[in-house]
């Protein structure tokens, strides 16, 4: 029998906001417990006050989505009760959302996924377990960070368009990296900024859900991925042996590769949504609804990038690295080569700097048209540019430092080149006669014995050229 899956997401991003949704309280982590007021702790008779900046944010990202903004803004209490919640309700977007009906059109492939709708809340504050407090055995118990309770979130819904794990994670990706190109949030989720509660169901037609099975709080594109492919052959071998597969709440156990059951599933009706007293309903400003995001959709740069006919594996990992994706993009412009803007920038400076413990930074893309201005007018070649690059990391120094320092020196004539290569076929007679005798391999031999003599100073493309016509003329 053939089964269909059934993949949807509902995506919490951080918004990158200097203040919290409600209050005035710094987004910033800092030491917990430091960032808190009366309003993001819940006390009784503290009054929200909604974060225009927020707003802005989120219209960003909702217009982006293409969907259909709604200016009045209703709040709604919902009702649960965690220790990180200090309410006891979250205060969030019930009906009408920001946002609804909208679609994301995935960077690589193209496939056009619906949103059912955007909407702002507020976040819960962070709860430390075991493994982050230091305590254990008896000693063992939670404690909670208040510092993120009141950050402001978008909570993105998906329809479950999506078919398969790698169609997921591509999905996120696609969104993490739109939110980075708006500067709406980092959306890392390592740290949080981005999590994804995943709704899958399996069925035996393709136009008929089967019973939604939700997965919390997933914090990597691996453990979605892995977990994904775990409950699409959990509920396949539920329908094949007639088990009964209920609509429940899961989470992933890293350690055992399985979903575990956390609760049944609530529905609208057990969060008690009514609409909060404290923020009246209100109008969005005409600025906030006017703001357009300056950004074209993610698949037509990805084709801009697979165009530039590099190694295909990079291809994504360019367009989903906005500061990378927008550096080689001003090389480019620049007149530097993209394979060459790609080989030095992102292979060997971004390279270089992971294996020294630092960052890119803005000079070094002008350290590429440096670079590619010397190998242009044949002062130095790709090699040479690669030592320059390292040399230059490790010694703290600039290029044309390094360059001026170690690697430019006199010009050397190409009767110089010439005589030096004549000496050194002239003291290595039996290679010379092993080329002529049609075994070419040799002449990497003697290349590298003429840079070695050059020392660096000659480029490898006129050592090549020259050495050629002289091993012809013996």
């Amino acid at each position: 029998m053939e089964y269909y899956v059934h993949i949807g997401f509902e995506v919490h991003i951080r918004l990158a906001t200097k203040t919290k949704m409600f209050c005035s309280c710094s987004t910033e982590e800092g030491e917990p417990n430091t960032h808190i007021c009366p309003v993001c702790l819940g006390y009784p008779g503290a009054l929200p006050v909604p974060n225009k900046e927020a707003f802005k944010y989120a219209i960003k990202m909702a217009k982006a989505l293409n969907g259909k903004i709604n200016k009045t803004v209703i709040f709604a209490r919902k009702n649960y009760f965690y220790p990180d919640l200090p309410k006891g309700y979250q205060i969030t977007q019930h009906e009408p959302p920001l946002m609804e009906d909208g679609y994301l059109v995935l960077a690589e492939s193209g496939k056009k996924i619906r949103i059912i709708r955007l909407h702002v809340e507020e976040d819960a504050a962070k709860t430390l377990y075991d493994s982050e407090t230091g305590r254990q055995g008896e000693n063992a118990f939670l404690m909670v960070d208040y510092n993120r309770s009141g950050v402001p979130l978008a909570e993105i819904v998906s329809y479950p368009d999506i078919h398969d794990p790698d169609e997921g994670v591509e999905y996120l990706k696609t969104l993490q990296a739109l939110a980075r190109y708006l500067g709406v949030s980092e959306a890392n989720m390592e740290k949080g900024e981005m999590r994804a509660d995943v709704n899958i169901s399996v069925s035996t037609a393709p136009d008929k859900l089967g019973t939604k099975v939700e997965i919390k709080n997933m914090n990597s594109f691996k453990a979605i991925h892995d977990a994904l492919e775990y409950e699409i052959q959990r509920q396949i071998h539920a329908l094949e042996t007639g088990e009964t597969i209920y609509q429940e709440t899961r989470m992933w156990d890293e350690a055992s590769g399985k979903t575990l059951v956390m609760r049944r599933k609530e529905t609208s009706d057990d969060y008690r949504y009514f609409p909060e007293p404290d923020i009246p309903p209100f109008e969005l400003e005409q600025e906030v609804i006017d703001i357009e995001p300056e950004f074209d959709d993610l698949h037509k740069l990805y084709k801009e990038v697979n165009s530039w006919n590099i190694d295909e594996k990079k291809v994504g990992f360019i367009v989903y690295s906005p500061e990378i994706y927008k550096a080689l993009k001003y090389l480019i412009e620049k007149g530097v080569p993209p394979k060459f803007a790609v080989s030095m920038y992102l292979d060997e400076i971004k390279g270089q700097l992971e294996k020294s413990g630092l960052s890119l930074e803005d000079r070094h893309k002008d350290w590429v048209v440096y670079l590619h201005k010397l190998i242009s007018d044949g002062k130095i070649d790709n090699s040479i540019a690669k030592k320059i690059i390292r040399k230059a990391i490790s010694q703290n120094k600039e290029p044309k430092e390094i360059y001026e320092a170690e690697f430019s020196g006199p010009s050397i004539s190409e009767e110089d080149i010439r005589k030096t290569i004549r000496d050194i076929l002239a003291k290595n007679p039996d290679i010379v006669q092993k080329y002529k005798d049609g075994k070419k391999s040799v002449f990497g031999f003697l290349m590298g014995q003429c840079m070695k003599a050059f020392g660096g100073k000659v480029p490898a493309a006129t050592v090549k050229k020259l050495l050629g016509e002289e091993l012809e003329r013996v």
